[in-house]
């Protein structure tokens, strides 16, 4: 019963590591905690503007 207990605390905390990395979106067993650099977050951020950007530009002009 104490194996299956510490079974299921370690399934569950490697379930969490897993899930904060995916809502993260980095790789799967990498460190949840560790911070990124403000040069990261920016060239991330600016990515996603560009790709949101390209997709409105497309919709408007297909849409003609």
């Amino acid at each position: 019963m104490k194996n299956k207990l510490l079974l299921v605390v370690l399934l569950v905390l490697l379930g969490m590591w897993i899930g904060i990395n995916l809502a993260k979106d980095k790789p799967l067993f990498s460190n949840p905690f560790a911070n990124t650099d403000l040069g990261e977050r920016a060239t991330s951020t600016a990515s996603k503007v560009v790709e949101g950007t390209r997709e409105a530009i497309d919709r408007k002009f297909k849409g003609n």
